[in-house]
């Protein structure tokens, strides 16, 4: 996976340095192009292997605390791309006369090697597991009081709200840079900026989940949170609150910052909450919901259906008359529907918690990352 994006990268780079001049302004944009789905393929062969490692290698107690740590490794890498982009263009002279986009490049290529490195350094996995052995375990003494049909709604119900969580991702990204550049007249670099504090914000989220405080809170109600911040951050878009509270913050653009870092930490903690309980609920391996196929369909909810379609619906609708506000009535309505779901599906179907096993939760220290 690291291989592929490592292509992707070098075609960047020598795009980057001036390397394809030869090459017309449509044929730059085919490589161009073909290097950003190099990079794809690449996120999702390394993806899918460290769902599968993160599903065998803990135990069933521990995936409620793992999948959230998984999601905030991806919040920092979504906060620290935007971050150091924005800083490279915000640099008035580069080192050694390079462009922003041939700093952009190097930073790329560098993280890959270190990548490359860290990846030869792994060792092989052994093949009995704990997360293995507890699945196999569970499903040899399966209860005949539960139904198959039970866990298949409760994966069903959660890949697609993986698939709205992605989709409202996207667009609340997109929306923030969209409203900041051309309502607000921001640079690229600031917006970079912006929209790294949105991702990086999840870092006090993550310690206050960590605290004895948040132990004490189920992930069903951490869900639940993170729908309700996120209607709140929706909300934040509309220009009826913009009006209502101008005279207090000054600018408009406060409220898209504080958007971004409300939303979007809460968007991943809750996503590794849903991966939580789809690696609680996959069926046995061969059939048609098990984890490798359930880490699949959900790639391609995610990735190919709403991290795609998030961007383009944002734009659109924010490109109209009156576009703040309907993007933000539009984004409420996905979140609500997202908490309609999890409530009428997900939560009644779900596998009942093991108080005894709940309590060693609590009182066992946290497995290592």
């Amino acid at each position: 996976g690291t291989a592929i994006s490592l292509a992707g990268s070098i075609l960047y780079a020598a795009e980057a340095s001036g390397l394809l001049t030869a090459f017309d302004k449509f044929s730059t944009i085919i490589i161009l192009n073909t290097a950003r789905a190099l990079q794809g393929v690449s996120v999702a062969v390394v993806g899918l292997v460290f769902m599968k490692c993160y599903v065998s290698m803990y135990a069933e107690k521990d995936q409620h605390w793992i999948w959230p740590k998984q999601m905030l490794a991806i919040n920092l890498g979504l906060g620290l791309g935007p971050l150091l982009s924005g800083l490279a263009e915000s640099q008035t002279s580069c080192p050694g006369n390079l462009r922003p986009l041939q700093q952009h490049s190097l930073m790329i290529l560098a993280t890959l090697i270190l990548c490359m490195a860290l990846c030869c350094m792994l060792p092989d996995l052994p093949s009995d597991l704990p997360g293995t052995r507890e699945r196999n375990k569970r499903w040899a003494t399966a209860s005949s009081s539960r139904t198959e049909q039970q866990d298949v709604y409760v994966l069903l119900g959660t890949i697609f709200m993986e698939l709205l969580r992605a989709l409202t991702a996207g667009a609340m990204e997109a929306g923030i840079a969209y409203v900041l550049e051309v309502e607000h007249g921001w640079d690229q670099n600031k917006i970079g900026l912006a929209i790294a504090a949105g991702f990086m914000s999840g870092l006090p989220l993550n310690a206050v989940v960590d605290s004895q405080f948040g132990m004490r809170i189920s992930p069903m109600s951490w869900i639940r949170i993170s729908s309700f911040f996120n209607a709140i951050s929706s909300m934040l878009f509309a220009s009826l609150v913009c009006d209502h509270l101008k005279s207090f913050i000054g600018s408009c653009s406060s409220l898209i910052l504080a958007a971004g870092m409300l939303s979007l930490p809460f968007l991943y903690l809750a996503s590794g909450e849903c991966w939580a309980l789809i690696a609680l609920h996959a069926l046995p391996e061969g059939t048609w919901l098990d984890q490798n196929n359930l880490n699949l369909l959900g790639y391609i909810c995610m990735d190919m259906i709403g991290r795609f379609m998030g961007p383009v619906w944002a734009r659109y609708v924010l490109a109209e008359a009156s576009g703040q506000d309907r993007y933000a009535m539009q984004q409420l309505v996905v979140v609500a529907i997202w908490a309609c779901i999890f409530e009428v599906v997900v939560v009644p179907n779900t596998r009942e918690p093991n108080t005894h096993n709940e309590q060693k939760r609590l009182s066992s220290p946290r497995p290592s990352f």
